[in-house]
């Protein structure tokens, strides 16, 4: 029997990992009471924390060990010569981030929209050195913000979220992509000349403009100032070519399935200027300002993608 020690320090989209730990090789003799450490030892590996030996290790002589094969639920099976038998784990900054069932659900059905329509606007855009600004109205917990992030790295993101109390969730979720990333900024939709001031400064630049503008599950848990108010801000901020990204619950004709019928009701007694709203008169509020619907998308849970675009060139 052989143990062997290694350490690991990695800083992670969970937060920073690091763990100390010792292993021995196992004979066939081996003591049946370290297989649930080896469980422990298997859990880490998927995770990518450790491997079956430390880095910079000569191989295993296989002489000198017989496999060990487990099966765990949710991983796949796997050979290990080793089980660990000591761990000592830190894990930081975790707690900063928070989550939210809603966005775990449906971020990922939302950036296979997003994606193939930014990565079209950056083949058609020249002026920000392949990059494509954009910003997000009501960021919430950064969850999706970090996501988009992860899958698109030519994009430059402006989180914006009301609530202050969200700040170091969503800087916590984004702090792992650097500069590409701006803090967040409390943007009031119904205040946002004022709260613009922030961003005009820091990201917009000299083009004064982003590409996209990106709003989820905002305008049925807002007032309905804040839909007029939205459109506003994208007719002073959305360039030629760009889009307004929306998702979530909507009326179609005045209709609803059973299920947003109950949200809605939900909502008006949380807040009775909340609610479901009537894609027609939200586009009615897009054409007041030279915009319009150039698709609408059916999503998971009976929610829609709503992307509005100019109806002329700005």
């Amino acid at each position: 029997m052989r143990i062997y020690g290694s350490n690991y320090d990695h800083l992670t989209r969970h937060g920073r990992i690091q763990v100390d730990w010792e292993y021995l090789l196992l004979d066939k003799y081996g003591d049946e009471q370290n297989l649930l450490l080896l469980f422990l030892f298997v859990c880490l590996s998927e995770w990518g924390i450790c491997s079956s030996k430390p880095r910079g290790e000569p191989d295993i002589p296989a002489s000198n060990t017989i496999p060990i094969r487990t099966s765990i639920k949710g991983l796949y099976d796997r050979q290990l010569y080793v089980t660990a038998i000591k761990f000592q784990i830190r894990m930081t900054e975790i707690s900063k981030r928070q989550m939210l069932y809603a966005a775990e659900r449906n971020k990922r059905p939302i950036v296979n929209i997003l994606k193939p329509r930014l990565e079209l606007l950056r083949g058609k855009n020249t002026s920000c050195d392949g990059f494509i600004k954009v910003l997000e109205v009501a960021s919430g917990t950064g969850e999706h913000a970090a996501l988009f992030m992860e899958e698109m790295d030519y994009i430059l993101y402006q989180p914006t979220e009301m609530d202050v109390s969200m700040h170091d969730s969503i800087t916590a979720w984004l702090q792992p992509f650097g500069s590409r990333s701006q803090n967040p900024i409390s943007l009031d939709v119904n205040n946002h000349s004022q709260d613009l001031k922030a961003i005009k400064d820091d990201f917009l630049g000299k083009d004064q403009c982003v590409q996209v503008i990106v709003c989820i599950n905002m305008i049925h848990i807002s007032p309905w100032s804040s839909t007029l108010s939205l459109f506003e801000l994208a007719s002073k901020l959305l360039d030629k070519g760009g889009f307004l990204f929306t998702y979530g619950p909507y009326r179609v004709n005045g209709q609803m399935v059973a299920s947003n019928v109950q949200f809605d009701e939900s909502l008006k007694t949380r807040n009775s200027d909340w609610g479901v709203r009537d894609i027609e008169e939200v586009e009615k509020v897009a054409n007041g300002v030279g915009m319009s619907i150039l698709e609408t998308i059916a999503m998971p849970a009976n929610n829609l993608c709503l992307i509005f675009g100019w109806k002329t060139p700005k």
